[in-house]
């Protein structure tokens, strides 16, 4: 199935707001009460399917309007079904000047024999915030499929002023790649990611900060290092996705306060 979501949001006074919102199924985007006007957007974004199936192809287009502020939401994990050709995802997120993004999905779960394809394509004006997180799954650990995904290819490219200053590619592949082996995930199964970018002049790039919380956690391994340009990159491995999930959107917790203080 095609299925597209295209949003738009703007900002009425202080108050950012979803200007437009065109959906397919088995999407649904639904806003989140916001009490107060200098709070961000916070919309869950819905699916009425149960993942991912063979040959689906999503388009997700986001835009942030100046000086907006947008936390995005999930419902649940998002499963990824058996397949022969594969699913695919292609999304676009565009944060205009002043913006500011925060989207951390549920974790991903890849069925035994799932194929999934996914590209992120990131711009960002100048004064932008973004903080994007991502939780890698081994499967239906309980069930016993522990990485019997056939492909897992997850591309993230981040651009500021239509340059691009990142890239991230994630390929999964247990059959051709040992998952064990040393250097890949070695005894865990799960992976987190948190990438941080700010395009201040001078970015607030709390590194230490974060160094500090990470080292409370156990059963875990961790390594934050700064990019190129403007921005910062948190890798996380462990044995749960809820403790990895959670530890993501403390770190997220920590890296607002930072932005706004």
């Amino acid at each position: 199935m095609n299925s597209a979501l295209h949003i738009v949001i703007a900002l009425r006074g202080t108050k950012s707001i979803l200007q437009h919102a065109y959906v397919t199924p088995p999407f649904k985007v639904v806003p989140l009460p916001q009490y107060d006007a200098a709070m961000p957007l916070q919309l869950m974004l819905m699916s009425s399917s149960p993942g991912m199936m063979d040959g689906d192809m999503w388009d997700i287009q986001v835009t942030c309007g100046e000086h907006t502020r947008t936390k995005l939401q999930t419902q649940s994990y998002q499963r990824i079904f058996p397949a022969k050709q594969g699913a695919h995802q292609k999304a676009v997120y565009t944060l205009e000047q002043g913006a500011h993004l925060q989207y951390i999905p549920h974790p991903l779960v890849p069925h035994a024999d799932a194929i999934l394809h996914a590209e992120n394509n990131i711009y960002l004006a100048d004064d932008c915030t973004l903080v994007w997180g991502e939780v890698l799954t081994c499967g239906r650990k309980l069930n016993g499929e522990i990485f019997h995904l056939t492909s897992l290819h997850n591309e993230t490219r981040v651009y500021h002023q239509q340059n691009i200053i990142f890239i991230d590619k994630q390929i999964i592949q247990p059959k051709r790649i040992p998952i064990h082996a040393f250097g890949q995930y070695e005894q865990y199964t799960h992976q987190a990611s948190l990438l941080y970018f700010d395009t201040h002049q001078q970015p607030n790039l709390p590194v230490d900060t974060l160094h500090e919380l990470l080292a409370t956690k156990e059963n875990i391994a961790f390594g934050v290092s700064k990019t190129a340009r403007n921005g910062l990159v948190v890798r996380l491995l462990g044995n749960g996705a809820e403790q990895l999930f959670s530890t993501l959107q403390q770190l997220s917790t920590l890296l607002q306060a930072k932005t706004y203080a």
